[in-house]
């Protein structure tokens, strides 16, 4: 008996599924794990934008512009994009509406999503080495602003969220990567974004892929910094599209050329990266997933480089840019001439921190390299003082050590006097012979 009334029970719930199905696909949420187009906003009455307006100001809200997707994609397609605010201008949601067949006026509401833009030590990350800058809390920060991110040939409507960060001069824009998929007519949040530069991502084409990749700028400074990410379909109804970020970590191969490449990569010296990379593609054995880490180190290889191309009227910005393009004896050239024209090292140095950062990575692959031990000397002098400097030379290269006069005691900590002869131009002299030896390693 029980059987009988469970297999009625069964029977009389699978007619009422298949009725909600066929008269409102939207009420049946519990399936949406099954078929995720099910799980739509129950059938409402249909409305026009100015009841939409009424019904959302009365609960405090505003609505923004109206994006058309027909002016974004090719082919008859007539759902609206509709932004909904909260005062004074922050998005809590993004609405899809779609027109009546018959009236072209009237609007129903296929889907929604809430809008939480990125937490504030997201945004701030790459400002970390700002020194007006604080690393930032957990609490998310607004955006204001939807635009359409054109350029992608994977199907969908892409947007970027943005909103405004500032405290003083120091300013960063930041945001949401979100997807329209055109098949299942459903929004996603693919990936917060951050840009100290204030530019928008873009799609560019970057790798060999038929497909652009994602773009976005994370430049602070001259030091060049950006994020490239590949949208990469997946099999997951709930989840159709991802944006996979292009990392350095881990090598895409073993080979010590390549792997020591990226380490010069990773600490921004992407010059000499590159021309390691290189060295190692000529060995063959190489892959995608290789040229693509390749190609990010060449992008931002081909930037440093313009950088340090360039004729700068501040002595500080051309000695930093020669640094970051690894131009180590044109940078000690640089810096000889400025200390001459009353520079203080200090200042001409910039971020010693990070210099010796990169100093160190460029030393630990090639640690005869006198010019790298020269400039090491220096910043070791900024930031410690001469005996700590000398001793850190020394234990690098004995006979270098008398390429920098001692240092008086009494003498300012940030103007070291070079000797007549130094370790400019990748030749290591000694103060007392006429005669100077080329160093057998290359200058840059």
């Amino acid at each position: 008996m029980a059987l009988l009334i469970a297999m009625g029970s069964t029977v009389v719930l699978g007619a009422w599924v298949a009725v909600m199905l066929i008269v409102n696909p939207g009420s049946v949420s519990g399936l949406a794990w099954l078929m995720p187009e099910w799980n739509r906003t129950p059938l409402s009455r249909y409305q026009s934008i100015d009841e939409i307006r009424q019904e959302v100001r009365s609960i405090g809200l505003t609505v923004g512009d109206i994006l058309p997707i027909a002016s974004h994609v090719s082919g008859e397609r007539d759902e609206l994009l509709i932004p909904i605010f909260k005062p004074p201008e922050e998005m809590t949601e993004l609405r899809v509406y779609r027109p009546h067949f018959r009236n072209q006026n009237q609007l129903e509401l296929i889907d929604r999503l809430n809008v939480s833009g990125p937490q504030e030590i997201f945004v701030l990350a790459p400002l970390s080495q700002t020194p007006s800058t604080s690393g930032g809390t957990a609490r998310s920060l607004p955006v204001s602003q939807v635009s359409v991110l054109n350029g992608s040939s994977t199907p969908g409507i892409w947007l970027s969220l943005r909103g405004e960060w500032a405290r003083g001069s120091t300013r960063t824009s930041y945001g949401l990567i979100v997807r329209y998929d055109l098949n299942q007519q459903r929004l996603q949040t693919l990936l917060p974004w951050t840009s100290p530069s204030g530019k928008d991502p873009k799609w560019q084409q970057v790798t060999g892929n038929a497909t652009p990749e994602l773009v976005v700028n994370q430049t602070v400074g001259l030091a060049p910094n950006f994020k490239f990410y590949q949208p990469i379909a997946t099999s997951k109804v709930t989840d159709p599209m991802r944006l996979v970020a292009i990392a350095l970590d881990p090598p895409a191969l073993k080979q010590s050329q390549f792997v020591n490449g990226l380490r010069l990569a990773q600490q921004g010296l992407w010059t000499p990266a590159l021309k390691l990379l290189e060295a190692a593609k000529q060995r063959g054995d190489w892959s995608a997933a290789a040229q693509a880490q390749m190609d990010v180190v060449k992008f931002h290889a081909a930037i440093t480089k313009a950088q340090a191309d360039r004729d700068w009227a501040n002595p500080t910005e051309a000695i930093a840019a020669n640094l970051l393009d690894g131009r180590w004896s044109r940078s000690l050239q640089l810096l000889q001439a400025a200390l001459a024209n009353g520079g203080e090292l200090k200042d001409l140095l910039g971020d010693v921190d990070r210099l010796t950062t990169r100093i160190d990575a460029a030393l630990s692959l090639n640690p005869a390299q006198v010019d790298l031990q020269a400039l090491g000397t220096l910043a070791q002098f900024v930031q410690h003082g001469r005996e700590p400097a000398l001793r850190w030379l020394t234990a690098r290269n004995r006979n270098l050590a008398t390429l920098v006069q001692p240092i008086d005691r009494s003498a300012s900590p940030v103007r070291p006097r070079f000797a007549q002869s130094s370790a400019v131009g990748g030749r290591s002299c000694q103060p007392d012979r006429r005669n100077c030896r080329a160093d057998s390693s290359p200058a840059e």
